[in-house]
């Protein structure tokens, strides 16, 4: 394996950020959350799941 100077490395990692930078959820976040958590469907029953009713705020 040939070795590298790290400031080379380095240049190529911010090369590397900065081209995608647009496809970072972090940097850029998507408009629907995905664990965002669905409504309850009338009738359902939540009794039979009691650590569902008990969220953390």
């Amino acid at each position: 394996m040939e070795r590298m100077k790290v400031s080379k490395s380095v240049q190529g990692l911010i090369e590397y950020c900065r081209d995608n930078l647009q496809a970072d959820p972090l940097y850029c976040p998507v408009k629907e959350n995905p664990f965002k958590e669905k409504k309850s469907r009338p009738g359902t029953d939540d009794r039979r799941y009691p650590l569902l009713r008990s969220r953390c705020v």
